[in-house]
């Protein structure tokens, strides 16, 4: 069955025009029949005959790679489309969520504040105007979400997407850009490098992966890291979905250069190109960036590798990036809120008083510590008895491809292999950097919801990647445990589409919920 890629060329085309056809004219049954038909052709194509399965990265070749290729750009389309459909997120009832925008538009009129003219005075003289219940008490107006300081409002979300994006398309254009289609930028870049990255750690790894395995897995993980940025685009996901897609570039290119550049000075030029994506990730979303923390064991494996006098010399010039992103980034808080560390979380106007965050001991709270791993890692959301059925749980409990990266770690066959490869230490990186990053995420706020999880799954997802390509390089029945992997993949693709059904922060599902109701009937064989 489909051995070969004229045969899997023609089933796709049959199948895909079947499906669109269903959808366009909703046909009653044969829509869900396209729906459910398009998880089991995922696990057709991954037979034991199939050329998907019986193909490996080791002897991928141009046709292999173009089927990447098409597989990536129909998972680019599949995340950035639906992020046109809920109001509140694709710039129709922007409320709050235009800053980005508005910032824009600012410095091009030369300050770093939000030209608002509509400043209530009894903001200015209240003696907190931080505190939710204070303003609600003397009936101020003020925007929401906003960090106000001196009189004026700053946007406290990274400034960097302002830089890159918006103020070069309203140079470029004489437009706005929509705020969400920053994120879809973000989100594209984000799962090509996904895809580059674990096609290059699989190549030097475990060349022996199935590509479906590669293919599934990798989709699987982009759509988990993700999955909440369709549904909800625009400013939090904006500034989020920018830190991890330059902290994927980042990773990327220093495994580049720790791994495959083989002269000095391509060694140094992609490591520089990672040392500037990753601190232009501080300029987005300052926790998400603690994965360059990931950069010391590289450049450890590195100076172990190539030892000599111009060590020193070479992770100097790599830091320049650093030095430099952050000297501008402290000059612009400076300029903001006097104090080159402050990035605004302390002037926010919303439900809880975060002026508390500027003394570290005050805030400290153990507990506050523990519930935020608990929520992040192990947090089971109940199933419900209706329609989308699943909601959002830790990392290590919504997803069965989490299940299998926990089992296979502690395989003595996989930490012996990871061992013997010299990246143990990264590996332990790997799995201690969410843990890091959802200590901050706890310490800075008042309480934690799935958006923050973002800042920490593509580095679980790279962890859950590794953890699989090493327990199948390991394992004596392969068969077995490729099949659990392509099934555990594509059940958790599935729930990463109930999850974008779930009603919740005034998504698609929740703010247009007969439309929402009309793709449950056309996927559950009802008519509609």
């Amino acid at each position: 069955m489909l051995k070969s890629y004229k045969t899997l060329s023609i089933v796709t085309v049959v199948f895909a025009l079947f499906a669109v056809i269903s959808f366009v004219f909703k046909i009653d049954y044969l829509t869900s029949v396209s729906f459910w038909g398009i998880f089991i052709y995922l696990l057709i194509i991954c037979n034991k005959k199939s050329i998907l399965r019986t193909t490996t990265i080791e002897t991928a070749g141009a046709k292999e790679k173009a089927v990447i290729v098409v597989v990536c750009i129909l998972l680019i389309l599949l995340c950035i489309l639906p992020m046109e459909l809920a109001p509140f997120w694709n710039g129709r009832i922007p409320m709050h969520r235009n800053q980005y925008e508005l910032l824009a538009d600012s410095m091009l009129n030369g300050h770093i504040y939000i030209d608002y003219d509509d400043i209530d005075p009894k903001l200015l003289t209240m003696d907190n105007p931080y505190s939710w219940q204070e303003r609600i008490d003397n009936e101020v107006i003020y925007h929401w979400d906003h960090a106000f300081y001196n009189g004026h409002y700053y946007m406290y979300f990274g400034v960097v997407p302002v830089f890159l994006l918006f103020i070069p398309f309203k140079l470029i254009t004489g437009k706005t850009l929509v705020t969400f289609h920053a994120t879809q930028f973000f989100v594209m870049m984000a799962i090509i490098a996904f895809f580059i990255l674990f096609y290059l750690i699989a190549k030097k790894y475990f060349s022996k992966l199935p590509l479906c395995v590669y293919i599934l897995v990798t989709s699987a993980i982009c759509l988990i890291t993700l999955g909440y940025c369709v549904q909800a685009p625009a400013l939090y996901c904006t500034a989020i979905s920018g830190g991890v897609c330059f902290m994927l570039w980042s990773i990327l290119f220093y495994f580049c250069a720790v791994m495959y550049a083989k002269k000095t000075i391509w060694q140094v030029s992609l490591a520089t190109l990672g040392a500037l994506a990753g601190a232009l990730a501080f300029g987005c979303r300052p926790p998400a960036a603690l994965g360059n923390l990931l950069a010391i064991p590289l450049a450890i494996y590195y100076a172990k590798n190539n030892k000599g006098k111009h060590l020193v010399s070479k992770f100097i010039i790599i830091a320049i990036p650093y030095v430099i992103v952050g000297a501008l980034l402290m000059l612009y808080n400076y300029l903001r809120f006097e104090n080159p560390f402050e990035f605004g979380q302390a002037y926010q106007l919303t439900s809880a008083d975060q002026t508390v965050y500027t003394s570290f001991w005050d805030n400290l709270d153990v507990a506050s510590l523990l519930s935020g791993l608990n929520y992040n890692f192990l947090y089971t959301a109940p199933i419900s008895n209706t329609f989308p059925y699943f909601n959002y749980g830790g990392f290590l409990v919504t997803y069965p491809l989490m299940w299998l990266m926990v089992l296979y770690l502690v395989q003595d066959k996989v930490r012996e292999a990871v061992k013997n490869d010299g990246i143990k230490m990264m590996v332990w990186f790997t799995a201690l950097v969410p843990v890091i990053i959802t200590l901050v995420d706890s310490f800075w706020a008042p309480g934690l919801c799935e958006r923050y999880r973002l800042d920490a799954y593509y580095i679980v997802g790279i962890l859950a990647f590794l953890a699989i390509g090493y327990r199948i390089k390991t394992v004596g029945n392969k068969e077995t445990t490729i099949s659990l992997v392509c099934i555990f993949s594509v059940i958790s693709i599935l729930i990463t589409f109930l999850l974008f059904m779930q009603p919740c922060d005034a998504n698609f599902a929740e703010y247009l919920p007969e439309a929402a109701e009309n793709v449950r009937k056309a996927i559950m064989f009802e008519r509609f």
